[in-house]
C-alpha cells in the first residue's frame, strides 16, 4: 500500500449526506447552546463570587472591566465565526483537505492577532478608559483586571479558531465538553484566588487567565489528534493566496460587524456608568442574564450557519431553503420560551448574584426589558448565522452598522426622557432592526448565490 505523500493534496471526498430536519438542527443547536451558556455563566459566576464580599463597588468594577475585556474579545470573535462558516462549506463540498487548511489558516490569524493585542495593551487600556470612562472608585481595579486578562489574548483567539473548526466539521459536542469543563474550573479558580487567597478582583482575572490558556492547549491537542498527529495538507494549499484573501475578506467584514456591535454594548455600559454606580451594577447583572438568553438563540444560529454553509458548499438551493425554514421556526419558538423563562427565573438569579437589597430592587425593576430581548431579537440571531454560513458578510456588515447608528440615535432621544428604561428600549430597537434588515435582503442573496 502506498503511503500518502504530504506534498499531494488530499483527494476530494464525495459530498456527505446533508440533512435539514429538526433532528439535524437540534443535533447542532443543543450542544452548541450548552457550550455557549458557559460564557455568560462564567461571567455570572465571577459576579457571584465577587458579590459575596458584599461591596457593590467591586461588582461594578468586575462588571465594567469584564465587560470591556469581553467587548475586545467579541471584536475578534470573527476568528471563530469565519472558521466555522468556511469549514462548513468545505464539509458540504466534501473537501477534507480544505477543512484542515481552514483550521491552519484560522490558527495563524488568531495567534497573530492575539500577540498584537498583547503588544498594544497600553494604548488599548488608555482607549478603554476614554471609552468606558470607569468611575474613579473602580478605575484602579479596572486596570488590574485588564492587565491580567490581556495576557491570555493569543490563547483566547487560538481557542476561537479550534472551537469554530469543531463546529464546522459537525462535532459541536467537543466544543461543549471543553467549554463546560473550562467554566467549572474557572469558577473553582476564581473562588480560590478571589476569596480564599483574598486577591479580590485580581484573583478573578488570574483564575480566568489560567482557564483561557488551558482551554486553548486542550482544544489544540484534540484537533491534532483528530488529524492523526500530522498536517496532511500541502503547504501550498494552506498559504494559497486567493483562499487567504477570501478568508481575509470574510474576517474583515466580520471584524467590522463585531466592532459595530461591540460599540453598541460599550455605549450601553457607558450610559449606565454615567447615570450611577448602582445602575451600572444592575445593568451588569441584567446583561449577564441577557447573554444567557441570547446564547440559547445563538445555538440555533449556529445550526442555521452550519446547515446553510453546507448547502452552499454542496450548491443545493433546495437544502438551503429547507434548513432556513426549519431553523426559523425553531428559533422563533425558542425565543418566546426563553423570554418566558427569563421573566420567571430572572428574580431568582438576581437574588443569587447579590445580597445587596438596593441592587436587587434596581435589577428587578429593569428585568422585563431584558426578558423581552430573546422574543424580539430571534430574527437577528438566526440571520446572523445564515449570512455567516453562506459568507454573505458584506450585507451583514453594512446592516449592523446601520442598526447601531439607529441604536445610538434612539438612546440619545430616549435616555434623557426615560432614563435607564429608555436605554433598554434602545437596545431592543437595535435587535429588532438587525433582524428586519437582514430578512428583507435575504431573497436577493439566495438568487445571487444559487442562480435561481
Amino acid at each position: 500500500m502506498r503511503l500518502p505523500d504530504p506534498a499531494e493534496p488530499l483527494p476530494r471526498a464525495s459530498p456527505p449526506q446533508l440533512d435539514s430536519s429538526y433532528r439535524a438542527v437540534l443535533a447542532i443547536a443543543v450542544p452548541t447552546t450548552l457550550g455557549n451558556l458557559s460564557v455568560p455563566l462564567l461571567a455570572l459566576g465571577d459576579t457571584i463570587v465577587i458579590g459575596q464580599l458584599g461591596q457593590p463597588v467591586l461588582i461594578g468594577a468586575v462588571a465594567t472591566a469584564a465587560g470591556a475585556f469581553t467587548a475586545i474579545s467579541w471584536l475578534f470573535y470573527f476568528v471563530r465565526a469565519a472558521a466555522a462558516g468556511l469549514t462548513a462549506q468545505a464539509y458540504g463540498a466534501g473537501d477534507a483537505g480544505e477543512q484542515q487548511a481552514v483550521l491552519l489558516r484560522s490558527l495563524i490569524v488568531g495567534a497573530g492577532l492575539g500577540l498584537l493585542l498583547v503588544a498594544l495593551q497600553r494604548p488599548l487600556l488608555a482607549f478603554l478608559h476614554v471609552f468606558f470612562a470607569p468611575a474613579p472608585e473602580i478605575a484602579g481595579l479596572f486596570d488590574v483586571y485588564f492587565g491580567w486578562r490581556v495576557l491570555g489574548a493569543p490563547f483566547i483567539l487560538i481557542g476561537y479558531a479550534v472551537l469554530g473548526w469543531f463546529v464546522g466539521i459537525g462535532r459541536p459536542g467537543l466544543t461543549v465538553t471543553i467549554t463546560v469543563i473550562a467554566s467549572l474550573i474557572n469558577l473553582a479558580l476564581t473562588y480560590l484566588f478571589a476569596l480564599v487567597l483574598g486577591l479580590g478582583v485580581a484573583g478573578i482575572a488570574i483564575g480566568t487567565l489560567i482557564v483561557d490558556i488551558g482551554t486553548a492547549i486542550a482544544a489544540g491537542l484534540i484537533a491534532l489528534a483528530m488529524t492523526g498527529g500530522r498536517i496532511a495538507v500541502p503547504r501550498a494549499q494552506i498559504f494559497d493566496r486567493s483562499r487567504f484573501l477570501a478568508m481575509g475578506v470574510v474576517n474583515r467584514d466580520l471584524m467590522i460587524r463585531a466592532l459595530a456591535l461591540t460599540f453598541a454594548f460599550a455605549w450601553f455600559t457607558r450610559y449606565g456608568n454615567q447615570m450611577s454606580t448602582l445602575l451600572l451594577s444592575a445593568n451588569g447583572l441584567l446583561m449577564n442574564i441577557f447573554m444567557i438568553g441570547s446564547f440559547f438563540l445563538d445555538g440555533m444560529a449556529t445550526a442555521a450557519e452550519q446547515l446553510g454553509g453546507r448547502a452552499v458548499g454542496a450548491r443545493r438551493r433546495d437544502l438551503f431553503v429547507a434548513s432556513l425554514r426549519t431553523t426559523a421556526a425553531a428559533t422563533l419558538t425558542l425565543g418566546v420560551l426563553a423570554s418566558l423563562a427569563m421573566f420567571l427565573v430572572g428574580p431568582f438569579v438576581i437574588d443569587l448574584a447579590t445580597p445587596d437589597p438596593a441592587l436587587r430592587a434596581t435589577a428587578r425593576e429593569f428585568l422585563p426589558w431584558t426578558a423581552l430581548a430573546p422574543a424580539i431579537g430571534f430574527a437577528a440571531f438566526l440571520l446572523d448565522g445564515v449570512y455567516i454560513g453562506a459568507t454573505w458578510t458584506a450585507p451583514l456588515r453594512n446592516w449592523i452598522i446601520a442598526s447601531v447608528v439607529l441604536f445610538v440615535g434612539a438612546a440619545a432621544l430616549l435616555v434623557p426622557a426615560f432614563g435607564n428604561h429608555g436605554l433598554w428600549a434602545a437596545m431592543l430597537i437595535l435587535l429588532a432592526a438587525r433582524g428586519a434588515g437582514l430578512w428583507i435582503g435575504l431573497p436577493r442573496r439566495i438568487r445571487r448565490t444559487f442562480g435561481q
